[in-house]
């Protein structure tokens, strides 16, 4: 498979407040599993549609595969038998995507490929919408980029490692792991106040160490994704 990159994203399910008879009782990770081994078609405007085209994975892997599909224009030419005119036709395009529904510390992620039927993110705020939209649903989906952490490291490393302040915006339940008191304080946070965001910044006039474990807030790797795609085909 020729090399693919990706934008990655953060997936953070909020138990839904106000249950419907017709909810499911299910964990995160059966409900990610549940949507997406299913095809979906999510209409965003007239005649114009995006859909969620499951794979099969192997046994032995945790990861979700699939593709993210719409029709797409494009120029191309008659044969030199009927005059080489040029036309424009629709095909059928689609963006790899693996999604970790596992629960942990870094809480379920996605990954989509690039520029190929449109932004990753509005791709996926398509499917999380629609998704959002049933009745079912145990939970509400929100999402959030994972940055790149290349340029904070370069930008870092160029300033000898030590900023002044350093600002994170984090949607509550999948923050961090409750490994320190921080991290217990802000999911009693979000427990006590119900808050679905939270800003947190570091700051001091002598400086922070960029160097420390509080930032790396990480996903698969590009190589990562690479890996789990070339194990699904």
């Amino acid at each position: 498979m020729a090399d693919k990159r990706f934008s990655l994203f953060h997936l953070s399910l909020l138990p839904v407040e106000q249950l419907d008879f017709m909810t499911l009782d299910m964990t995160r990770e059966e409900w990610l599993r549940h949507i997406f081994s299913r095809p979906m078609e999510i209409t965003y405007r007239a005649n114009e549609s995006v859909h969620w085209v499951p794979k099969p994975n192997p046994a032995s892997s945790v990861s979700i595969v699939g593709i993210i599909q719409k029709k797409r224009s494009h120029s191309l030419h008659r044969p030199p038998s009927e005059g080489g005119a040029e036309i424009l036709e629709k095909e059928w395009q689609g963006a790899y995507s693996v999604i970790d529904p596992t629960d942990h510390e870094e809480g379920q992620r996605i990954a989509i490929e690039n520029d190929v039927v449109g932004l990753p993110a509005t791709l996926l705020r398509y499917i999380v919408d629609e998704v959002n939209r049933r009745e079912d649903r145990p939970y509400n989906i929100r999402f959030d980029p994972i940055f790149d952490g290349g340029s904070f490291w370069e930008f870092a490393e160029a300033s000898g490692n030590i900023l002044e302040w350093v600002r994170f915006d984090f949607t509550a339940p999948n923050m961090w792991g409750a490994k320190t008191e921080l991290d217990r304080e802000l999911r009693e946070t979000r427990d006590e106040t119900g808050a679905e965001k939270v800003k947190v910044e570091f700051r001091s006039q002598q400086g922070i160490k960029a160097t420390a474990k509080k930032y790396s807030r990480g996903w698969n790797t590009q190589s990562e994704v690479q890996e789990t795609l070339a194990q699904n085909h």
